[in-house]
């Protein structure tokens, strides 16, 4: 992860039994843990959540990590039921010079439910310093759990493009991590692109969309974003990274 995503914790037990609740913590590791019975101590980024399970047991819990440097590091996340404690372990990485310039200001919209969001990406004014498009990306996550499958990211161009989606006519439409790479290299309107995405099974369905160069920006467009549903419950999330304008 990078600062300032979303971590999604999702869990079901894999047994019919009746659970009151969770109870589930993110702290950040410190690297001079002591052990507290069971558990690690470590430094607590947000409050323990107490969560009621759905009908059928599941759970789900959203982290954002705060968006600095100093949110680099090694997080624990601790599950703990009335049977049972889980701990998970993930970390958080500064991104890579490609899709983080030396400066970069970002705009991110969380948890929206809408099926289609029209998303500018065009220079803008930050307090009189002019930046321009970097990288747009964004997450989706369905509910209930196991209907991934049947919920999926649309992505279509001001013109009409479609660049990521599961029909025949899209650019990208499934993951494109290989050995070896990360991107698939597209060409838009006469731009060329770098597209990164998780594929449509994913729990988290995941993209990044930034130019092919090093040096450019994004064109300055309207992508749709739309969410191919049925009846699941779904959350976007996306951002935009601007860097400044030389």
């Amino acid at each position: 992860y990078n600062p300032g995503d979303v971590v999604f914790v999702t869990g079901k037990p894999n047994k019919l039994i009746y659970l009151e609740e969770y109870n589930v913590s993110v702290f950040k590791k410190t690297g001079s843990e002591i052990t507290c019975g069971s558990f690690i101590c470590g430094t607590h980024e947000g409050p323990v959540t107490t969560i009621r399970p759905s009908p059928n047991g599941s759970f789900s819990y959203q982290f954002i990590i705060p968006d600095s440097i100093s949110s680099e590091g090694k997080y624990a996340v601790t599950v703990e039921s009335d049977f049972e404690t889980k701990k998970l372990v993930f970390d958080v990485v500064l991104p890579s010079e490609e899709e983080k310039p030396l400066r970069t200001i970002i705009e991110k919209v969380n948890s929206l439910p809408d099926t289609s969001v029209l998303v500018d990406t065009k220079q803008k004014q930050f307090d009189d310093l002019e930046a321009g498009p970097r990288v747009l990306m964004g997450s989706l996550v369905i509910s209930p759990r196991g209907e991934e499958p049947n919920a999926n990211l649309r992505i279509i161009s001001e013109s009409g493009v479609c660049v990521i989606g599961q029909e025949g006519g899209c650019l990208v439409q499934e993951s494109t991590r290989k050995p070896g790479e990360i991107y698939d290299i597209v060409e838009i309107d006469g731009v060329s692109l770098k597209v990164r995405y998780s594929g449509p099974d994913a729990r988290v369905e995941k993209f990044s969309i930034l130019p092919e160069s090093s040096s450019s920006m994004l064109p300055d467009t309207v992508w749709d974003i739309q969410v191919v549903k049925g009846d699941q419950t779904s959350r976007l999330y996306y951002k935009i990274n601007y860097s400044p304008l030389e």
